[in-house]
């Protein structure tokens, strides 16, 4: 930040001014075009999960354990058949229910950025050019990152997203299996918070049909 503002004037948040940051959000790019990205996106969230101190910013909605939003499924799985119906609201409730019984993170608690979406994803060129939002910023589970392999990717980006990050030896199967768990959980957030055109219910589905396909992230 360039500017720390405190709340006051009848506005209750803290508040930033933040540099200006060239370029276009990953979103805009056609699903099928975003593959160049994985590599670049998965070496950067690699940068960034490294073990946070004490007093790193708790996030109650990111890092957890899974079992902590486990009481938010059964709403969230009703609301992903109504929209999507058959087999695509059965692979999101394979994938959820795959990571809830996945082993927990065994780790310490890491950095994460927290909300790795593609609308937070800047390209310029060719290139990844920025991760942006860091306000759900905060430290634990690796997984909940990871998810962004279904959020932003088709099959091909997906499959070399986890290469990159399994080349850093850090996240094991069972974090894959919590990550496409927390892609199902996000998944249907953002339908319950976006309708028909909006730019959030096409990344809804665009996701729940990934895991449709199982999960697994090749």
């Amino acid at each position: 930040p360039v500017f720390r503002g405190r709340p006051g004037a009848g506005y209750p948040w803290s508040w930033n001014v933040v540099p200006w940051l060239a370029g276009q959000v990953l979103a805009a790019v056609p699903v099928g075009e975003r593959t160049a990205y994985a590599q670049p996106l998965a070496a950067a969230l690699v940068a960034l999960h490294r073990p946070a101190p004490p007093q790193a910013p708790a996030n109650p909605w990111r890092g957890v354990p899974l079992a902590e939003r486990a009481r938010e499924a059964p709403p969230y799985l009703t609301l992903a058949q109504r929209a999507f119906g058959g087999a695509v609201a059965a692979g999101v409730e394979r994938a959820w229910r795959d990571g809830l019984a996945a082993p927990t993170w065994p780790g310490p608690p890491l950095w994460l950025h927290g909300d790795p979406h593609p609308h937070n994803v800047l390209v310029r060129d060719g290139r990844l050019a920025a991760l942006v939002d860091f306000g759900d910023v905060t430290a634990g589970d690796p997984a909940s990152d990871l998810a962004t392999a279904w959020l932003t990717f088709d099959a091909a980006g997906r499959a070399a997203f986890r290469h990159r990050v399994d080349a850093a030896g850090v996240v094991d199967a069972a974090g894959w299996r919590r990550a496409a768990a927390w892609a199902a959980a996000i998944t249907v957030a953002l339908l319950r918070h976006s309708g028909p055109g909006d730019d959030w219910h096409a990344l809804a589905a665009h996701t729940a049909h990934a895991l449709a396909e199982g999960p697994s992230p090749g």
